[in-house]
């Protein structure tokens, strides 16, 4: 069974893009199929794999979501995803910028990307979804999206207060709302927050106390 990761935080520069992209590649050293989605405008894990102008790219993941809003059928994979050391991506543009605009007014807008991602997660073993900073509507499609949420976090006093003031919040919050649940032995069991949502601690800085 796939597993959807979304990796997401308020604050940027926190190392989401970074984290996306080497837990993207050790999955794929260790022998699983990897499917990674840019889900930000500012297309950092695009940009990471390699993969430069992709304004100037057919596909990606603007044009998918735009053709789910707007009724069309999702191409096959060949004219989307892009191949890099053995893992599927699914790049994103400056023009996903403007994307919460039209989620504003699409039914079920909340939706958008997993029905993106549920047309092809069965062919892989994890998707790892990289969130903009940010909690809005496209952070609201991550979240419906996955099964579990990584927070990255630095070991610094803001992004601590942060975390537990704001996005653990907000997170725990909308996953209960959205009834989200895993089946074991068949029967559907309501998942708890904390099993879903998972702090990455990064960059630590050690102090020496004279």
């Amino acid at each position: 069974m796939s597993k959807v990761i979304g990796i997401a935080a308020q604050k940027g520069g926190v190392g989401k893009s970074t984290t996306c992209r080497n837990l993207a590649a050790e999955l794929a050293m260790n022998g699983y199929k990897v499917l990674a989605v840019d889900c930000d405008n500012q297309a950092s894990m695009t940009d990471c794999f390699g993969i430069y102008e992709p304004e100037n790219l057919e596909y990606t993941l603007y044009h998918l979501m735009m053709d789910v809003m707007l009724e069309r059928d999702i191409p096959s994979k060949e004219a989307y995803i892009v191949q890099k050391e053995g893992i599927d991506i699914i790049p994103s543009s400056i023009e996903l910028s403007a994307i919460e605009i039209n989620l504003v007014s699409t039914i079920s807008r909340e939706y958008v990307l997993k029905t993106v991602i549920d047309e092809i997660k069965g062919e892989y073993d994890y998707v790892l979804l990289d969130c903009m900073p940010s909690l809005g509507l496209m952070t609201l499609n991550v979240l419906a999206a996955c099964d579990s949420v990584l927070i990255p976090a630095l070991c610094v006093a803001f992004c601590y207060a942060h975390l537990y003031s704001r996005m653990s919040y907000f997170i725990a919050t909308f996953l209960i709302k959205m009834r989200i649940t895993i089946t074991s032995n068949r029967r559907a069991l309501p998942v708890h927050p904390h099993h879903l949502a998972k702090v990455v601690p990064l960059i630590f800085q050690g102090y020496l106390i004279p």
